[in-house]
């Protein structure tokens, strides 16, 4: 049977999207609060916190990077990890 070991908190709004980064040992998630957040499995508060102002989207991620996409403006955006 599943049981619940963490609960990730600090979006102040819905996610709406999350992406597992296996190099990063964890996952991006994006909110409507307009903040992208990197975490680690192992911790329960982000590890990293970024603004935004577009709609963002995780498009891909490797050991080195997370490439996210934005839908109103067709910008690109890598994070190096």
């Amino acid at each position: 049977m599943p049981r619940l070991i963490r609960k990730y908190e600090g979006h102040v709004r819905t996610v709406r999207a999350i992406s597992v980064v296996e190099s990063l040992n964890g996952f991006v998630s994006i909110s409507y609060d307009e903040t992208i957040k990197f975490w680690e499995w192992e911790r329960s508060v982000p590890v990293a916190s970024e603004s935004y102002k577009m709609d963002m989207r995780v498009m891909d991620s490797n050991e080195l990077y997370v490439l996210l996409g934005s839908c109103k403006d067709s910008a690109l955006l890598a994070y190096e990890i």
